[in-house]
């Protein structure tokens, strides 16, 4: 019996294991749910132990602000303009805007919060957001500030009445404009081409081919009384002048060049039988081409020179070699043009729709287009019944007599096959290419050699001054300076 009272006594009190006798203060380890270790306190008044002090786990499920329900510790916070709902949802104060909440007085535009400003407005659109500021009466108009006014479009079809500032209406013509009373006008009006004056507007273009608009928006023919060349104010072709005739200041002229039609073909050029400048002999192939029959004479290249297109030549004694120049002398017009330079030739041949003869198409005419013909006129030697030129070489007077150039064709027994005159004698005459010292890489097909590599250009066929019978030859040639002027340098035109 003691030991059973013993044995109570000892879980009651001092008969407990001593490690857990409940005394105020003291802590003892415990277990809670899932094994995690924690403690229990006793009791401030020793009556026994609290309960395992065990963590608590928080749960939000579904809530995502407020409260958890079993912790009470948060699960979030809302953003502006939000509150937590007894569910623990967030949910917009004032106005939902997608993902947004706006905020007090606010609206939602095209995704985002806007806060619309009416300030001295009470119509229109406000300038924030867009949105109503107010409606005016049917007799109003709301101007661009936003008030409400009576508009005054008495008088007026377009443009902004007087007193509001707002649109009366539009001008529907494509060259209409709005003038200043409010009224549409025809800006074109009167006229049928070209910008309109005010506004620039399109009034429409000239249906001919040589028309152009005038200054006043009228169509002329630009070509009336012309009969060749460039109209004077659009700069339209107007016509061409048939051949011999060329443009002249808008004038068909007839300038005396009389054109020879040199059938083309194939000839051998050159020789191996003479001089080395004239080798190696090669097949050229010449296309068909235009001559002029005669060396181009005085007159023929003053009419170039009166229209301001050709340089005037040297005259007697302008240089060293000009002592014989036909330039200025009046006796001379249809002597060949001489003391000028190779340009000078050259820009005459343009004018005169032409250019200068190519090397090939030079020798091959003086052939009689590519016979085998030592000189023009066959294999004569040359004497001044053929050519003009020095005839007893180193005596006697040169130009048969005359001591200087005689009038293109004057010895007609000296013409080629085809009518062409003084392809040896009277004038050397300029070509078309720069001088080569052989004919190694020379052009086979009648064009003129100019490669940048030769010195000078070509001339050819002799002179009034030419003596010795082998620069008289069809084959000869040899190279001069362009910019030398003598008085025994001429020439002729091709095309």
């Amino acid at each position: 019996m003691k030991r059973l009272t013993c044995l109570l006594i000892a879980i009651l009190s001092s008969c407990a294991s001593p490690d857990k006798v409940c005394e105020p203060g003291r802590q003892l380890e415990c277990t809670c749910p899932g094994g995690a270790k924690s403690s229990q306190a006793c009791l401030s008044d020793g009556s026994g132990w609290s309960e395992c002090d065990c963590p608590c786990e928080k749960d939000c499920s579904g809530r995502e602000c407020g409260p958890d329900p079993v912790c009470a510790e948060s699960c979030g916070d809302c953003g502006d303009n939000s509150t937590c709902n007894d569910q623990g949802k967030c949910e917009c104060i004032y106005v939902i805007c997608y993902n947004l909440c706006c905020g007090d007085g606010e609206v939602c535009i095209n995704g985002s919060c806007c806060l619309p400003d009416c300030t001295g407005r009470s119509c229109g659109e406000d300038p924030a957001c867009g949105t109503s500021c107010g409606t005016c009466s049917s007799s109003e108009v709301c101007t661009s500030s936003g008030m409400c006014c009576t508009q005054d479009c008495s008088g007026r079809e377009c443009g902004n009445d007087p007193i509001c500032g707002m649109s009366c209406g539009s001008c529907d013509g494509t060259t209409e404009y709005c003038g200043a009373d409010g009224n549409c006008a025809d800006d074109c009006d009167g006229r049928v081409c070209g910008p309109s004056p005010i506004h620039g507007f399109d009034c429409g273009t000239c249906p001919g081919l040589t028309d152009y608009c005038t200054l006043e928006g009228q169509c002329l023919d630009d070509c009336e009384g012309i009969e060749c060349g460039s109209s004077p104010n659009a700069g339209h072709n107007c016509a061409e002048c048939n051949s011999p005739e060329i443009c002249i200041e808008n004038v068909c002229v007839d300038i005396g060049l009389e054109w020879i039609q040199i059938d083309g073909g194939r000839f051998m050029m050159g020789t191996e039988s003479a001089q080395g400048n004239e080798r190696p002999s090669h097949t050229v192939e010449v296309p068909t081409f235009m001559l002029n029959r005669t060396e181009v004479t005085v007159s023929q290249y003053q009419q170039c020179v009166n229209v301001g297109v050709c340089a005037e030549p040297y005259e007697v004694d302008d240089c060293e070699y000009c002592q014989k120049c036909n330039w200025g002398i009046p006796t001379t017009s249809d002597n060949p043009i001489n003391c000028l330079t190779w340009q000078q030739a050259s820009d005459f041949c343009v004018w005169a729709g032409g250019r200068l003869p190519s090397e090939s198409e030079w020798e091959y005419a003086a052939r009689s287009a590519g016979q085998e013909n030592v000189f023009p006129w066959g294999d004569e030697p040359p004497t001044c019944d053929y050519a003009v030129m020095w005839e007893d070489w180193p005596n006697g007077s040169t130009g048969c007599g005359w001591e200087r150039t005689r009038p293109v064709c004057s010895i007609s027994a000296g013409n080629t096959a085809q009518g062409l005159c003084d392809m040896a004698g009277n004038a050397e005459e300029w070509v078309q290419d720069e001088y080569h010292a052989d004919y190694n890489g020379a052009p086979t097909d009648g064009s003129a050699w100019e490669d940048s590599l030769g010195s000078g250009r070509v001339l050819r066929g002799g002179s009034w001054l030419t003596g010795y019978w082998m620069m008289m030859r069809t084959r000869t040639r040899r190279g001069g300076d362009p910019e030398i002027r003598t008085d025994s340098y001429g020439f002729r035109c091709a095309k």
